[in-house]
């Protein structure tokens, strides 16, 4: 019962996903790629030839044989082999009047481009060429001898591969005409990405998805290398909700909020890859009178009021398509074993990784989970030594085979999707992450606070957030 206590004394907390790649991935392209729009390949080099080529339909070919299957002959505006033992990468083009072979255009040395190295390989898409960045370096622009208009295929061959998507530029856009003093809608998720990505256990956060999502970060770089501590809901422009033991013994003066963030990156240098990234200090914090953490915390919930920028005293947040509220649940909510909900955050892979870095992801993860039976849940944790149950009320249980909430992301949402006659609408801060015993033990569901039982403390420090 101790090994999960001793990670709260730590506030770490997050989603517990096995990343384990693919050594190929096919991929059609449902949407008509064009310029500007971005496509990313994330994984480890491993030793050999890895391949990435993307199909256009044989209307774009000129000239060529029907293949030996009799089908048209196949377009490849771009071909990048990576080869690790000689870290290099060359860029190739595949026409249908030489199908059988690769048309060399460049080649070029890198030291990323070794056996067993993670990347994240970006192509961006220009009007005819494309330019290629390798873990955040632009390194090589290839021009487009075919076009890009007719992909409909991606290819990737020979690596460890973990995620393969596209970003559209009509999608990414940050929206620059939101008034923040106006009233903005809760729960909804209006920068949503199509791209697609896929992780086994769980899966990698798309742009947009979860909006309301931000991060309680040390100022300073702390020895272990993570300046990471735990998650947080927006609910307001200067309000944010997060867990207790998160916050009960830290400075306010030592810890910043971030928010819009997608890659929880340290070196925020010339990122290129947040959709709406802000920083604020904290003002305040309030935690309830009652919260208690051993031997098993109890009302574990806190509100964080941000300091207002100087320029912006009555706003703090400024929200766009990827910075909205989640919104608060009301006394006609309910959420049952049925219910459709996430958790997020960008935690630990392994409850043993608290003080390690190394098994962080780069990217948000998510989860779909369930809402657990509350009586049983109770009964599978027992009694502690003084004979108390240890799940306490004004808890939630969720968790799915594989998945749970883990070191890394204590204060992160437990989201739901707000059921209207049978209709999903916009989602509600259910609860929030809290405690467990382990990660992802098959007998132990992760426990969240129950939002819904903390609203007259919520009102009390703080205006009504938007509800629907």
């Amino acid at each position: 019962m101790y090994s999960r206590l001793l990670a709260l004394l730590f506030c770490q907390l997050c989603i517990v996903f096995s990343v384990q790649g693919k050594k190929y991935i096919f991929l059609d392209v449902n949407k008509p790629i064009n310029t500007g729009d971005e496509i990313i390949l994330e994984g480890t080099f491993l030793n050999k030839v890895s391949q990435v080529r993307l199909i256009s339909d044989s209307t774009s070919c000129t000239g060529g044989t029907p293949r030996g299957s009799g089908k048209p002959p196949q377009c490849q505006p771009l071909v990048l082999l990576f080869r690790p033992r000689r870290h290099l990468i060359q860029a190739l083009f595949h026409g249908a009047d030489n199908e059988f072979a690769d048309v060399m255009l460049h080649s070029v040395y890198h030291k990323d481009i070794s056996k067993f190295q993670s990347f994240r390989l970006l192509i961006l898409v220009g009007a005819r060429n494309y330019t290629i960045q390798l873990n955040g370096t632009p390194i090589l622009v290839v021009d487009d001898q075919i076009g890009h208009e007719n992909i409909v295929k991606m290819r990737s061959y020979g690596g460890d591969f973990v995620e393969y998507y596209v970003i559209h530029k009509n999608l990414e856009e940050r929206d620059r005409t939101v008034d923040v003093r106006s009233s903005v809608e809760c729960g909804a998720r209006p920068g949503l990405s199509t791209a697609a990505s896929r992780i086994i256990g769980g899966e990698n956060a798309k742009p947009g998805e979860f909006p309301w999502q931000a991060a309680l970060r040390r100022k300073t770089v702390v020895p272990w290398g993570r300046n990471h501590l735990c998650g947080a809901s927006i609910i307001k422009s200067c309000w944010l909700i997060t867990a207790a033991h998160c916050v009960a013994n830290a400075g306010t003066r030592n810890y910043l909020v971030r928010v819009g963030d997608l890659y929880n990156d340290e070196d925020q240098a010339g990122n290129i890859y947040s959709e709406d990234q802000q920083e604020y200090d904290i003002k305040n914090v309030f935690i309830p009178e009652n919260y208690t953490h051993f031997p098993t915390p109890r009302n574990d919930i806190a509100l964080i009021e941000l300091q207002p920028p100087n320029d912006t005293p009555s706003t703090c947040i400024r929200f766009s398509k990827f910075v909205q509220p989640i919104c608060l649940p009301l006394s006609g909510d309910a959420v049952d074993t049925k219910s459709i909900c996430e958790i997020s955050g960008w935690g630990a892979m392994n409850w043993t990784d608290t003080f390690g870095a190394s098994r962080y992801p780069h990217v948000m993860q998510k989860a779909k989970v369930s809402i657990q039976n509350h009586g049983i849940c109770r009964t599978k944790y027992g009694r502690d030594r003084s004979g108390n149950f240890r799940l306490v009320p004004n808890t939630v249980c969720a968790a799915d085979p594989g998945i749970d909430s883990c070191q890394g992301d204590s204060g992160g949402p437990l989201a739901c999707m707000r059921d209207i006659n049978g209709m999903g609408t916009n989602f509600i801060l259910w609860g929030v992450t809290s405690w467990g015993d382990g990660c992802a033990h098959k007998t132990k569901p992760g426990i969240y606070t129950r939002v819904a039982s903390f609203l007259d403390f919520i009102q009390s420090h703080v205006e009504r957030p938007p509800q629907i």
